[in-house]
């Protein structure tokens, strides 16, 4: 899905893609860092692995309708390519 979507999109790879997605589907923890008298809000992508079967769908829901949006294509075509490859 990852390499798909990197391949449609320019100047992005399919490590980056993975990041993009957990972090647009909320799959990810927010660090709050205090420097200098500020506080830095920092986002992390999760490991997929931490998700059951069920958690998984889920996310692979998400991704694909955020995949969908930003390729501008319909999601039950992506869902296609993606089980095809």
């Amino acid at each position: 899905m990852c390499q798909l979507a990197a391949d449609n999109m320019d100047g992005t790879t399919p490590s980056e893609m993975k990041d993009a997605i957990k972090l647009a589907v909320g799959h990810s923890r927010t660090t709050h860092i205090p420097f200098g008298g500020q506080v830095f809000e920092r986002k992390t992508p999760l490991s997929l692995t931490e998700l059951d079967a069920d958690g998984f769908n889920d996310f692979m829901d998400r991704a694909l309708d955020y995949i969908s949006n930003e390729l501008g294509v319909d999601t039950s075509i992506l869902r296609q390519e993606v089980e095809a490859a």
